[in-house]
């Protein structure tokens, strides 16, 4: 349908992919895997590598949301290496938060450690405050599994001056309190 209406092929996957992530939101994982499946394959059909790093990335925490970390590793791995093979340093600061999650969810807390600290550094030099106060976030329940609760305190005090130096520039009270409501879900 797309062809006949001469509709463009990368509108349609970044649709089907915005529709994967509502679904996953709404805790409908297999239709969500399904719309980001299709995703993928115009965007390796159109070979857009920067696309299909965003749909594997989608995929990952799509499944690890199921469950199944295990298998959210090898779709961050194969993420990470299209978003690096590009230069796309955003997604892998993001990707690697997603391997920490992974790891920490399989109990391979040295790779999650390793992750997350490599997620926080090129958060760090992009200015990418949502992804480094979240990097903060998993580095600091380590922390917490190690029994290493100054440390810990430490790092998790890092995260929370993030959030707020990101609420601080919030103009609308009533945005303000719906962010910092939204932070707490996490």
């Amino acid at each position: 349908m797309a062809r006949t209406l001469k509709v463009r092929r990368d509108l349609v996957a970044t649709t089907l992919n915005n529709m994967g992530l509502v679904y996953r939101e709404k805790g409908r994982f297999h239709e969500a895997l399904e719309t980001l499946k299709k995703a993928l394959v115009i965007d390796r059909e159109i070979n857009s590598r920067w696309a299909i790093a965003y749909d594997l990335r989608n995929m990952a925490l799509t499944t690890l949301r199921m469950g199944e970390p295990e298998k959210a590793v090898s779709l961050f791995q194969e993420a990470l290496a299209t978003a690096a093979g590009i230069g796309n340093r955003i997604n892998e600061a993001k990707i690697l938060l997603g391997f920490g999650q992974a790891f920490t969810a399989l109990g391979r807390y040295g790779e999650a450690r390793a992750a997350f600290g490599k997620s926080l550094d090129l958060s760090r030099s992009m200015a990418l405050r949502e992804t480094e106060w979240r990097a903060l976030y998993g580095l600091g329940r380590l922390l917490l599994k190690d029994g290493r609760k100054r440390e810990a305190r430490d790092i998790l005090t890092q995260a929370t001056r993030v959030i707020e130096g990101m609420r601080a520039e919030i103009k609308l009270d009533r945005l303000k309190d719906g962010f910092i409501n939204n932070k707490m879900s996490f």
